[in-house]
């Protein structure tokens, strides 16, 4: 039998190195809350669970047990976070007027996965006038796709 919602909220929060008293100061809720979550007595809901699951770094779907490893978004946001950082390192003042947002990614040492590539493709003959303008898109893609993998674990 795997753990329940409240036995994962303590061990993230252990891990995380936060008391009761903290974690509850961040998702705004009295520290005796915490307690009955992790005691099994309740369990957070609505727009909660998801402040605790940010305040932990984690995934909703991970607190309700989903272990898959697409659910910890928190990787991902970090994953996403590190490739914007080496695309703005990468960054040159112009792009080609005349490239694709694909193209003008891929001239910057930007990888892309095959998804990315089938949406952004559906943009050529659009030109990108600045490599900014290619991150905005890439950006779109990549929040909409986040969205959609939270829904699906919700």
């Amino acid at each position: 039998m795997g753990m329940g919602i409240g036995l994962r909220i303590r061990k993230a929060r252990v891990e995380a190195g936060l008391e009761q008293s903290q974690l509850a100061e961040a998702v705004g809720v009295a520290s005796n809350t915490v307690w009955r979550w992790e005691s099994g007595q309740s369990s957070p809901r609505g727009d909660v669970i998801e402040r605790v699951a940010t305040a932990l770094g984690k995934s909703v779907g991970w607190l309700y047990g989903d272990e898959t490893p697409d659910a910890d978004l928190a990787t991902e946001a970090r994953l996403l976070r590190e490739r914007l950082e080496h695309l703005e390192r990468a960054a040159q003042p112009d792009v080609e007027p005349s490239a694709v947002p694909v193209d003008a990614l891929r001239a910057h040492g930007v990888e892309l996965t095959a998804a990315e590539v089938a949406w952004l493709r559906s943009y050529d003959g659009a030109p990108c006038e600045t490599l900014e303008d290619a991150v905005d898109l890439l950006l779109l893609w990549r929040t909409w796709e986040l969205k959609r993998r939270l829904r699906q674990i919700d």
